[in-house]
């Protein structure tokens, strides 16, 4: 006890008198820590410590609050810059969730992979071959015109303007078609590396180690859960006949009804109609899905880069942040879109479907 400082000893018999009066008149307790490191309790902060973390204590010495002190402008910029990158990650994170559900779904084994690997290769191979041959010939074809066009420098004839404008269309067109070759030799390149990573990923993910597997998939987010809900298809109305309709005798019809009668002359039509409508939004949806998927490679891309300044002990530079920033702004800019479409949807739905109930009420066949 004789080690004890005096300015502890003297916090440690002041506090159950502090507590307990307290108690007694309902007044708060806070605790704070001077500039020199001292611990305080009282009922009430003195002003030049007003600005620093304290905590208002129970009766039992427990936190119920905590008052921070105010961030200076660097703690700001770093807790920002912080944020950004966890955000980052973050929605990196829930993409690959959705890829690794994505490869679950879809495949039963890894030599499923494999078929399907094979079975996109060959398309791409076919295109290829196609496009070799539509090549040849047009090379045979402007070989043709080629002599044409000497015969007449030959002759000392004009060439004629026809003529130009065809070896020159078919000079870009083989030109086109050559980088079209191209663009699909690198998309086989690009189709055997995706399947590479996916068939080890989907090796990891069905690994008979039940802890590694667990810790490969956790808990779907809702957002996750949004967009894996995308191609989800309509509930099917039950079609009952193509036959046209006619008013029921008898039934008084609402402004509605009359517009309902006016605008479908059948169940098939408006079931039609129902489908275009729904059709619509789903290319909506997937054209927001896409944009989301190609923002995500962005991201990404950005995130390594930001690993390769922590790495190094570097702090990302300000430009990169703002890059950042924009990406995951145009992330939730379409996840807002795509929840949009989804409600508009779900409104198509069961509007169609109060509307055929009732075009049944109000009508008979013919």
């Amino acid at each position: 006890m004789s080690n004890t400082p005096h300015h502890i000893l003297s916090s440690l018999l002041l506090l159950p008198l502090l507590l307990s009066t307290s108690t007694v008149f309902g007044e708060r307790t806070f605790r704070w820590v001077d500039e020199n490191g001292h611990v305080h309790y009282s009922d009430r902060v003195p002003p030049q410590y007003s600005k620093q973390e304290r905590r208002e204590i129970n009766d039992q010495g427990r936190t119920l609050k905590v008052y921070e002190a105010p961030k200076t402008p660097e703690q700001k910029a770093e807790a920002k810059r912080l944020a950004i990158i966890e955000a980052a990650r973050k929605k990196i994170a829930e993409k690959r969730l959705r890829h690794d559900r994505t490869l679950l779904a879809t495949y039963s084994s890894d030599d499923d992979m494999v078929l399907a690997r094979d079975g996109r290769i060959t398309a791409v191979e076919s295109l290829i071959q196609l496009t070799h041959r539509r090549i040849k010939s047009m090379q045979k074809r402007l070989l043709k015109l080629t002599n044409e066009a000497a015969e007449y420098e030959r002759s000392g004839k004009k060439l004629p303007v026809g003529l130009q404008s065809q070896i020159a269309n078919l000079h870009q067109q083989i030109i086109q078609n050559k980088r079209f070759v191209k663009d699909k030799k690198q998309e086989m390149d690009a189709i055997r590396l995706q399947f590479d990573a996916d068939i080890k990923r989907f090796n990891e993910l069905t690994s008979d180690d039940p802890q590694a597997s667990a810790a490969l998939m956790p808990d779907m987010t809702e957002i996750e859960k949004e967009l894996a809900a995308l191609e989800k298809p309509p509930e099917p109305l039950p079609r009952m006949s193509k036959k046209p309709r006619k008013k029921r005798a008898n039934v008084e019809l609402s402004r509605s009804d009359r517009t309902l009668l006016a605008a479908y002359t059948s169940e098939d039509d408006l079931l039609r109609v129902r489908e275009e409508k729904i059709g619509s939004v789903n290319a909506a949806i997937r054209e927001s899905a896409g944009s989301i998927d190609a923002l995500q490679d962005n991201l990404a891309d950005l995130v390594d880069n930001v690993d390769e300044y922590e790495s190094t002990g570097l702090q990302p530079p300000e430009v990169l942040l703002r890059k950042m920033q924009v990406v995951l702004d145009g992330i939730t800019r379409h996840e807002g879109v795509i929840g949009a479409h989804r409600r508009e949807k779900r409104e198509i739905e069961r509007k169609f479907e109060l509307d055929l109930i009732r075009y049944r009420e109000i009508t008979v066949e013919d």
